[in-house]
């Protein structure tokens, strides 16, 4: 119902739809086969009320990837798909979905942390110029001298700006 991605070449003819699988795959978002936009200007409503209760039936079942599928690929909502993703612990993927699709490398970066992927997370606080956060996922690790490299670094920083508060 409507992508960044549409328009990918024309398909063979078809008057039905092709089987896919239903379960999120990051390696498809974004892209994928040949296939023609239908025109569903009076279905669109509909169909988009389908989809969200079938998105949250998946919820309910526990199926957090088949629930990302139907945010992700039917309805092109991927704050909700990595939203889902999330609460089923597949931070990797939700990550993923913010720093690719929607570009937002601080959510991408708190995900990553939150399921553990530090040196991960470290890359994007880096990147994100966040010297204190990285030393404190740094000290977690047991890091101490990177840990106090950023700290000096996050002071250095304030010191130059003539933030002297912080």
């Amino acid at each position: 119902l409507g992508s960044n991605y549409q328009n990918r070449g024309d398909a063979p003819q078809s008057s039905r739809l092709l089987p896919r699988n239903l379960n999120f795959n990051l390696g498809l978002l974004g892209g994928g086969r040949a296939g023609d936009v239908w025109n569903i200007d009076r279905y669109y409503n509909d169909l988009r009320s389908k989809y969200l209760k079938a998105a949250q039936k998946e919820i309910e079942r526990g199926d957090f990837k088949r629930a990302a599928y139907i945010y992700a690929h039917l309805l092109n909502d991927y704050h909700s798909a990595a939203n889902v993703l999330m609460q089923g612990k597949m931070y990797s993927e939700a990550a993923a979905i913010y720093k690719d699709h929607l570009k937002n490398n601080q959510a991408a970066a708190e995900c990553l942390e939150k399921g553990g992927l530090l040196h991960d997370a470290i890359d994007l606080y880096l990147e994100l110029g966040k010297n204190e956060k990285a030393g404190d996922l740094y000290k977690q690790l047991s890091q101490y001298e990177n840990a106090a490299r950023q700290y000096q670094l996050a002071a250095d920083k304030c010191y130059t700006a003539n933030d002297y508060l912080e």
